[in-house]
């Protein structure tokens, strides 16, 4: 079967996954009938707790406020990532949610910052860039947000006054939130609300028509369930793109080494304080720790490989970096992780979203990016309620290649390392396979900065942090033919963010009241 039409719509799996699928859908293709069949029995991984910036996309097409969903998801803002101990112990670096400026120029302000820096020999710290060239930074350090009373969604906008020229700037942000109180609201305001069915229930059997495709499933209460289209979105168990169609699992454990992980839900002792507007993802001995604040409490994981250490020994690390203390009371919940994706998530009549589909460590916080893009792709693909083979080809080319482009990004944090403390950090740093993308990209970058690389995920501010936090800078001269007037222009603009911050940080608000008096009255 090349294609077909679409009037029905089973989703196998609730959770966030099933219930993004359900609650978009349901609103962008409102004449397919949708049914969603989840098991009671099936325990939700649930660890998906921050998001990128990109989620304001996929909120603002369902027509969601942040004050209508996050007090029923115990929401709070995310301005970024900080980055603890990855290059050397001690070492911090960040990936503020903001754009970097191209202030009068086609080249961003951070390759000026570094030409600066390099050309006249300034002793300023690499850490600099991320104050420098991003308003925000040195006002998340202070546990403040850039928003103030009457903000509008999904972004804040200032303009920011160098010389005689107004230079906007535009800092995004993200979310922290309790997926599967996601999943709830999304499924109790949006999708029940719109007409989806939701069936509790086991799926027993799998049928197959004789072309291969999927045409019924049946329950342990007897039911047959027939659709047009079936979208798996059962988590790690893939029972419909894996076990049943059996499609070819693609790993990634050559470049990201990470197999296993552990969370932990911890109260707060000091919440004014702790509950800070960025993930903090902290490299201990073998893997890395995350720290994701709600406003109800800190969601923690710690990610590590067991090729390089034993489950006790990794639990008795990670309660050692939370205090163990404070988290004697806490049970550890143990997860396997399967680093990879599907060669297609999109086969025959069947598409896999959300874990599915395949699986790439958050590190940068994609877990539920890779879910709305798949929805948002899908949505499209089943305009006029038919589908082809071109369809299904661009899905699975775009998911393939998002998926890829996470995966390089994170490979440059564990590559570029240069810690050899334990095994598994010598050999993240001298055996992890990277891509020819990511080798061409270093290379480049061993002379200017990137300017023009904006992929499915990251855009040049993402990449230029990473690197710069990574000490991977430019080692040669990144103009040859730069006038000195123009450097000064733009440090101007430099000197302006900190005239601003001076002038009205002390207006902007800590996070944890600024929540309080807007959501949680």
């Amino acid at each position: 079967m090349q294609g077909g039409s679409v009037k029905n719509i089973t989703i196998i799996g609730g959770g966030s996954a099933g219930w993004m699928t359900a609650a978009y859908l349901s609103k962008k293709n409102p004449d397919i009938h949708i049914t969603l069949i989840e098991a009671s029995d099936v325990p939700v991984i649930g660890v998906g707790e921050a998001t990128i910036a990109h989620l304001s996309r996929f909120l603002f097409t369902l027509g969601l406020k942040d004050k209508d969903w996050m007090p029923h998801c115990n929401g709070a803002y995310k301005y970024g990532i900080k980055f603890d101990n990855w290059h050397n112990i001690g070492d911090e670096y960040w990936h503020p949610f903001e754009a970097l400026p191209y202030y009068n120029s086609k080249t961003n302000l951070a390759t000026y910052w570094w030409y600066d820096r390099y050309k006249y020999n300034r002793k300023s710290s690499r850490e600099s860039l991320y104050t420098d060239c991003f308003f925000s930074t040195e006002i998340l350090k202070q546990n403040k947000i850039p928003r103030v009373p009457g903000a509008q969604d999904y972004s804040d906008n200032f303009n920011v006054k160098a010389g005689q020229d107004h230079v906007p700037v535009r800092v995004a942000y993200a979310y922290h939130f309790d997926a599967g109180l996601f999943g709830e609201y999304l499924k109790n305001h949006l999708a029940k609300p719109a007409g989806v069915d939701h069936i509790i229930d086991n799926i027993t059997d799998i049928e197959r028509a004789e072309d291969g495709n999927i045409s019924a499933l049946n329950t342990k209460n007897g039911l047959t369930l027939e659709a047009d289209l079936f979208i798996d979105c059962s988590g790690f168990r893939s029972v419909l793109i894996g076990a049943a169609l059996d499609e070819k699992f693609i790993s990634f454990s050559d470049t990201l080494f990470c197999n296993k992980a552990m969370a932990m839900q911890i109260p707060y002792e000091n919440i004014e304080t702790e509950l800070q507007p960025y993930t903090t993802a902290s490299a201990i001995s073998h893997g890395w720790v995350w720290n994701t604040p709600l406003t109800s409490r800190r969601g923690t994981g710690y990610v590590y490989c067991d090729n390089f250490v034993d489950q006790d020994t990794a639990e008795q690390d990670y309660r050692a970096f939370l205090g163990e203390k404070r988290v004697e009371a806490f049970d550890v919940r143990h997860i396997d992780i399967r680093v990879g994706k599907y060669k297609n998530t999109w086969v025959k009549n069947c598409v896999a979203i959300g874990l599915s589909s395949g699986f790439i460590e958050p590190l940068e916080s994609t877990g539920l990016h890779f879910i709305h893009v798949a929805v948002e792709k899908l949505s499209v693909a089943l305009e006029g309620g038919f589908y082809n083979a071109g369809d299904r080809l661009a899905f699975n080319r775009y998911m393939t290649l998002s998926m890829e482009e996470a995966r390089d990004m994170l490979s440059i944090h564990y590559s570029l390392t240069n810690r050899e403390d334990t095994d598994f950090w010598k050999a993240v740093k001298y055996d992890t396979k990277m891509s020819d993308s990511i080798a061409d990209l270093l290379m480049l970058s061993k002379h200017r900065f990137p300017n023009d690389k904006q992929g499915y995920i990251f855009g040049n501010n993402s990449w230029i942090c990473v690197l710069n936090g990574m000490n991977y800078m430019p080692s040669s001269d990144p103009f040859l033919n730069i006038q000195p007037a123009e450097v000064q222009k733009q440090m101007g603009l430099i000197k302006a963010y900190t005239a601003l911050r001076k002038k009205v940080g002390h207006q902007f608000p800590n996070h944890y009241e600024y929540l309080t008096k807007q959501f949680f009255k």
